[in-house]
């Protein structure tokens, strides 16, 4: 089982005879035991470590029963990649609701840090972006577009120790699709296999759009109503997401739609209320 692509080359009920010939209840369901001893009879690989299947195994509760052949059948036919994460998603989802946290839901602090961690993307050399996880760093991380993320940061530390062997930047980025689909948006295909890289890999402040770069002091405004400068905040605007390989519509796009999201808090960007 390579992650991707092999599943897709065993025809479903082929998949599921092989499990019924390891089913010793006869009642089609497997336990711990068998479900271990079935999924490495499958690896050709080497994919599944011992933490990848324990995921697995914690994720389908065998730890309280059993689980039905055919519904592992059809979860696993994704490929193990797929599987994986899948249980990873019902984690967050637990944990993404809280009514001792700010508005009461995690999702808007968790699509923040994966926008963060994308943002310093240049598509000239492919340094920064998700693949990295870059932030973990002081110098990324103290960054001042990147105040207060922090908290999300340290929030989704349960998550990596449950699950080891997923990367943090692969798990930033599940985060923030498993939010968007819980707060109403659509569920999103991940795909996986984001490495951390090394402290040397972290990208200094200044790739990230700041909100008012270039506005004149004072906050005035002109006769139309604009702030002094905006000329200059646009510019850079368009020169960060340009830098990403965005176009103007597609930065007006996440702009817009991501600040729909949450709201500011004065103790970190000075600002309070909704962006948008």
């Amino acid at each position: 089982m390579a992650p991707g692509d092999a599943c897709e080359r065993v025809p479903m009920d082929t998949l599921l005879a092989m499990f019924r010939e390891h089913d010793r209840s006869g009642d089609g369901t497997i336990g711990a035991e068998e479900l271990a001893r079935l999924v490495k009879a499958l690896d050709k690989e080497s994919y599944w470590t011992e933490e990848r299947l324990q995921s697995l195994i914690e994720g389908f509760g065998l730890e309280k029963g059993r689980v039905k052949l055919s519904s592992f059948a059809r979860v696993l036919y994704d490929g193990p990649q797929a599987a994986l994460y899948e249980v990873v998603r019902e984690d967050l989802v637990k944990v993404m609701d809280s009514p001792d946290w700010d508005d009461g839901s995690y999702a808007p602090y968790l699509i923040r840090l994966a926008w963060h961690s994308s943002g310093t993307f240049s598509k000239a050399d492919c340094s920064g972006g998700s693949n990295g996880a870059t932030m973990r760093w002081a110098l990324e991380a103290g960054d001042p577009e990147n105040v207060l993320l922090d908290g999300a940061r340290k929030f989704l530390e349960p998550i990596k120790e449950k699950h080891p062997w997923i990367s943090y930047a692969d798990l930033w980025i599940l985060a923030s699709y498993v939010a968007i689909e819980h707060t109403g948006g659509p569920r999103i295909k991940f795909t996986g296999g984001r490495v951390d890289a090394a402290e040397d890999k972290a990208v200094a402040p200044g790739r990230l759009p700041g909100a008012e770069k270039g506005i004149a002091d004072g906050m005035e405004v002109d006769e139309e109503g604009r702030l002094k400068g905006w000329e200059n905040l646009a510019a850079h605007i368009r020169d960060v997401f340009g830098r990403m390989g965005l176009s103007d519509r597609e930065a007006v796009a996440l702009i817009c739609g991501g600040h729909v999201y949450g709201r500011c808090h004065p103790h970190g960007s000075g600002y309070a209320g909704a962006w948008v």
